[in-house]
């Protein structure tokens, strides 16, 4: 079984305290070292709309640190796709803070000719950083910021435009619609990789390695309620508001108690801990031994106990699955 370590680089998009180095740059270079000391590599998806959302209005130094740490990452053999966080593009920094417009959260709140320029210039900017030094560089992979990936026949064609080859957006059986962020998953293939004309016969052959879950409500409930939990401790910033505010804390109530029952449980290393995961991942060699398994990070989540987390589960799998391979996106993207 293969297990691809994927890691949404990006920034925060609501109030913190800290800087870009402290968020982001510092943390990344923190799990790289890890995966380093057990010779393993990951996929960072880096989200190219805050990096040029900063060089419009001349901020530099954020963009300067990013291409000199993707250079880095890659360079040691991590492999870099393409991120986007859309919002970014009505945002605007005002006595030293962001300022955020949630009502773009979305690539589907954009026409569908912003869409194919967002798509194509960001996956440009982004082998322009890298191309520099390794000419051999070429982005081929694709992850829309908070699963927004539809609607489909949108999407595919800015990702097949722009040369995009795999898509890795879909949270599969998830659904959320809340005015401003919103997906939904219910129907999408239960396997671990598949092509789009699954999806729709029309649509072109991208293949999707949509990020792993688990579906199974006993084996949820296990995790959730009778294995450890894992304490993140306290992050560096506050996670996105994407719902109205009106009803925002009846919305986060009625989201919990759907979500404990119906939305599959994401495996994501910075909220569950490193035994579920392999609980979780135990699970689907046993209906699939020859699956690829999407696991989701975030460096900014990073904590001492979360970073501790991912150590052990890396050492866990290391020292007693023998037969778990960790693996880039790029390693498979060709296994469809």
């Amino acid at each position: 079984m293969n297990i691809l370590l994927t890691f949404d680089y990006e920034l925060f998009f609501n109030e913190t305290d800290y800087s870009e180095n402290e968020v982001l740059i510092g943390p990344t270079y923190m799990l790289d070292s890890i995966m380093s000391q057990y010779g393993i590599n990951g996929t960072f998806f880096v989200d190219m709309s805050s990096i040029v959302r900063y060089e419009q209005l001349g901020m530099s130094s954020f963009p300067i640190m990013v291409k000199e740490q993707i250079e880095t990452l890659y360079r040691r053999g991590n492999d870099i796709q393409l991120h986007t966080h859309p919002h970014w593009y009505n945002s605007y920094y005002e006595r030293g803070k962001w300022n955020f417009d949630n009502q773009k959260y979305c690539l589907s709140s954009f026409s569908d000719a912003e869409v194919r320029s967002i798509v194509k210039h960001e996956k440009e900017q982004l082998e322009k950083m890298l191309k520099a030094h390794h000419e051999e560089y070429s982005c081929t992979a694709f992850r829309a910021g908070g699963f927004c990936v539809q609607p489909f026949n949108i999407m595919d064609s800015a990702l097949f435009d722009a040369g995009i080859k795999v898509d890795s957006s879909i949270l599969t059986g998830g659904f959320l619609d809340n005015g401003i962020h919103r997906y939904d998953f219910r129907k999408v293939p239960r396997q671990d990789r598949y092509s789009w004309t699954m999806l729709d016969e029309n649509l072109h052959s991208i293949n999707e390695l949509p990020i792993g879950v688990i579906e199974n409500k006993f084996l949820k409930f296990y995790i959730w309620k009778i294995m450890e939990r894992l304490n993140t401790g306290e992050l560096k910033g506050k996670p996105s508001d994407t719902k109205k505010n009106e009803t925002q804390w009846l919305l986060k109530v009625r989201d919990r108690i759907k979500a404990a029952w119906n939305e599959p449980l994401l495996l994501c290393l910075d909220q569950i801990h490193y035994l579920a995961m392999i609980k979780a991942l135990s699970f689907i060699e046993k209906k699939n031994k020859k699956a690829s398994v999407v696991i989701l990070m975030h460096p900014k989540f990073l904590t001492d106990p979360v970073l501790e987390n991912f150590k052990k589960f890396i050492d866990e799998v290391k020292t007693n699955h023998s037969t778990w391979c960790f693996k880039t996106i790029r390693d498979v993207e060709n296994d469809v």
